[in-house]
């Protein structure tokens, strides 16, 4: 009978682990992505304020091009 609940024991905490290490590599897999999207978003952000600093220089040159005409 001791025998019994300690095997029992064992299994449900085998079980328990089992369980902790799955939920530990889907958290670590969605750090993953995480960290993967972060990069991306921050590769975004960088292109549009190239893209910002192209506008303003393109307004910044036509307006003194008006200048120069008026």
């Amino acid at each position: 009978a001791l025998q019994d609940q300690t095997d029992q024991a064992l299994g449900d905490v085998q079980s328990q682990l089992n369980q902790s290490e799955t939920e530990l590599s889907k958290a670590l897999e969605r750090n993953r992505c995480l960290d993967q999207q972060q990069l991306q978003l921050e590769n975004q952000v960088k292109e549009l304020k190239e893209e910002i600093n192209v506008h303003r220089n393109n307004m910044a040159r036509l307006d003194h091009e008006k200048d120069q005409l008026l």
